[in-house]
């Protein structure tokens, strides 16, 4: 991602005027999803076991400090532009998660947060979302609100056995599933289910970890899948 610091940092460089920041960006910003470019792992923070809760901290003075799995990061923001959010000194500890998938999102997310990128900042009902974004289609999405009914809800649709050598079954109880998309490790589209959302036949698929989309009325939910 460095590629994309230089570009913006030459942004900021012929940048001749201080941009006026959003004051909503001056609080405390929990991450609840991430993906780096659009041929990386999509993180959902609610699917992480054990737990994580990544965060952001941003001070009217633009310095900030954040948590990934298990390492912390700080530094000082810079306003090339409006709609621009860059690190202008950035540090992080580079301590040992003892988790595999806790340091693999800990070697994606703190750079990510380091080459920092174009952000816009959204209204929901339940509060505000901070999204900052990236020209290789990376993004970050953090809420300044506790998990909502919604957000439960979800978080209990499940899927069995997994690993499995078949037959993968979903439960998602009274949550209507509109689409199912299963995508391999390189991001790429190996099935698409447009009904019969209680089970999915494996069986022809090779050996290897799939990410499974489920998209439901309330919003997408993700989950990793092992074919053993």
């Amino acid at each position: 991602m460095k590629h994309i610091s230089l570009y913006i940092l030459l942004l900021y460089s012929i940048s001749c005027f201080a941009q006026d920041p959003n004051p909503d960006l001056f609080q405390d910003w929990s991450l609840y999803f991430f993906q780096a470019t659009d041929f990386e792992t999509e993180y959902t923070i609610s699917e992480f076991d054990p737990p994580i809760t990544p965060s952001l901290t941003i001070s009217s003075n633009l310095d900030f400090v954040g948590i990934g799995a298990c390492n912390s990061f700080e530094g000082t923001f810079g306003l090339p532009a409006s709609d621009q959010l860059i690190p202008v000194s950035f540090s992080s500890s580079i301590d040992d998660c003892m988790i595999q998938i806790q340091n693999e999102f800990d070697s994606e997310f703190l750079p990510y947060m380091e080459d920092g990128g174009f952000y816009n900042i959204e209204s929901v009902p339940e509060g505000l979302i901070l999204i900052i974004s990236t020209p290789i289609f990376g993004v970050a999405r953090f809420r300044n609100f506790e998990l909502g009914t919604t957000d439960f809800r979800l978080k209990n649709i499940s899927v069995y056995p997994n690993p499995t050598r078949s037959k993968l079954f979903i439960a998602h109880q009274d949550i209507l599933i509109t689409k199912m998309e299963l995508f391999g490790s390189l991001g790429q589209r190996v099935k698409i289910i447009d009904k019969g959302f209680d089970t999915i036949d494996l069986s022809e698929l090779q050996i290897g970890i799939y990410q499974l989309k489920i998209v439901t009325e309330l919003g997408a939910v993700h989950k990793k899948i092992i074919k053993d």
